[in-house]
Order: structure tokens, then sequence, then C-alpha cells
């Protein structure tokens, strides 16, 4: 981080991050052989999760690698993060766990990512304005948050009826009030996404 800046003259950002990686990867790998440990893939794994969902964007807007990526940068960003998150769940339970918790583990982070993905998708790839995109988001943040209450507790062994009790088992709803709140705020932004487009479509009719 202190040397290579001074050394390089050209791309000093990527090749201060990329040596600081590969330096940090040596630490791990002198440390685990050290401590005889069996933790280097997995604090590998971690770190490359944590740089690449802080520094790829920047990576893939370098001029170096923009010209091949285009219009990709948010997708490749969104694929690597996705994949780096799978590979530390799986890695993971595996190691310190077991199949029961490889399953568990899988769930969860399909569960997760899906709502990730469907605000990407909707924020990078539908062609409505930013009230409109907003509100499909809380939108999708209305199913995603029904969905999953329904399927954890009946992950859990609660009954169908339970489940789709205003009051529920415990007699609170939490979930419910959570979905009414985020389906408001979906409502008045598409009301907001509409107002917009017809004062936008005025002026061009006139």
């Amino acid at each position: 981080i202190i040397n290579v800046p001074v050394l390089v003259k050209k791309n000093r950002a990527l090749w201060t991050l990329g040596s600081a990686t590969v330096s940090l990867m040596l630490l791990y790998a002198a440390g685990c052989v050290y401590s005889h440990g069996d933790w280097f893939v997995m604090a590998t794994l971690g770190t490359l999760l944590g740089e690449a969902i802080i520094f790829l964007p920047f990576v893939l807007r370098s001029e170096q690698l923009e010209k091949y990526v285009r219009n990709c940068k948010g997708l490749i960003c969104m694929a690597a993060d996705s994949v780096l998150t799978f590979a530390c769940v799986i890695y993971g339970t595996l190691k310190y766990g077991d199949v029961v918790d490889l399953r568990d583990g899988m769930l969860a982070t399909v569960a997760c990512v899906a709502l990730v993905w469907a605000v990407f998708l909707i924020i990078r790839y539908l062609k409505v304005n930013g009230f409109f995109k907003c509100a499909l988001c809380f939108a999708a943040s209305v199913v995603w948050v029904a969905a999953m209450t329904v399927l954890s507790n009946a992950w859990n062994g609660m009954k169908l009826s339970e489940i789709f009790s205003v009051k529920g088992a415990d007699n609170s709803r939490y979930d419910v009030i959570v979905c009414l709140c985020l389906a408001g705020v979906a409502a008045v932004l598409a009301i907001a996404g509409a107002v917009y487009k017809f004062v936008r479509k005025k002026p061009h009719d006139r």
C-alpha cells in the first residue's frame, strides 16, 4: 500500500489493490502454516467477498477493463458477489457443520440473494422513471417478506391456519405491519411516478 504507488507509474490503483490482496493472502498462508490451522480457505473466501463488494465496481470502471465489460459491470459485480457468497456458505457449513447446516444455509442464502437480485434487475433494466422503480422495489420487498414469513413458519411446523391468521400463533403479526407499511410506501411512490410521467408528457404534447 505504501511502496507500490511510488514504484508503479501506470494503473497505480489496480496494482496497489492487487499487490495488497496477494500480500494479505501470503500473510494468511504464513499464519495458517505457523499455527497449524486449517482456516486459510475460509479467510481467503471471506476477504475476497469483502473486497469484491467494495472494490470490484471501481476495478471494472478502470480504463483497462471498461472497454471489455461495457454495460455489464453491474451484472458482473452481482454475479461475482453471489458466487463468493455461496462459496463462503458452502465451504463454511461443510467444514464447520454438516449436511443439515448446508441445507439451511443454502436456503437462507438463496432467500436473501433473491431479493437483492430482484432490486438490482428492477433498478438496472426496467425502462421506467425512478419513482416507479422505487415503488417496484418496495413491492418486491412486500412479496419477499410475505413469502419468507410463510416459508419460515411452515418450516418451523406452524399450522397454515396460524400462518394466515391476522393475529398469528403468538397474537402478534409484525410481518403484517411491515408488509402494510411497505405496500403503503410503494403505493405513494407509484402515484408519484404516474404524476411525474404525466407532468413530463404534458409539455411534449404542447
